[in-house]
């Protein structure tokens, strides 16, 4: 599965290369980048014993569709129609104390996608946009 990571390093790669070289370039999404191969690598990544989100799916249930699951995922993606389950809300207890505390836990799909692609990694592509510009005011 490092292949496919590379691959996604290559793309991001050339995305920042692009942006260095043209000026009037504009991205709004990363979204593209995302494939079946690399959600489904993101799924084996998962723990087993996950709880179950607000929809009552376990990793078992939705990886017996794994395909059609996310086939669908990513048309909502590169749509740009994906929008989040809510989060399911328990609460646990607080250790050494008899109150107890909020977690959520969210939906399968939602931890199938990579949350370093969408924040951490735009942010190295864009770093050198914010040196620019600091740069740019103490000339």
């Amino acid at each position: 599965m490092l292949r496919n990571r590379e691959m996604v390093e290559t793309k991001l790669q050339r995305i920042a290369e692009k942006a260095r070289k043209e000026d009037e370039c504009r991205f709004t999404s990363l979204f593209h980048l995302m494939n079946e191969e690399m959600l489904r690598e993101c799924f084996q990544e998962l723990r087993k014993d996950a709880a179950s989100g607000i929809d009552k799916v376990t990793k078992k249930e939705y990886g017996e569709k794994l395909g059609e699951n996310l086939n669908a995922l990513v048309g909502k993606l590169h749509r740009m129609a994906y929008i989040p389950l809510p989060v399911r809300r328990v609460y646990i207890p607080k250790p050494g104390s008899s109150k107890k505390r909020p977690l959520g836990i969210p939906a399968v799909a939602v931890h199938i996608i990579p949350p370093d692609i969408v924040h951490n990694k735009a942010r190295r592509i864009f770093c050198f946009c914010l040196i620019d510009l600091s740069l740019q005011g103490d000339a």
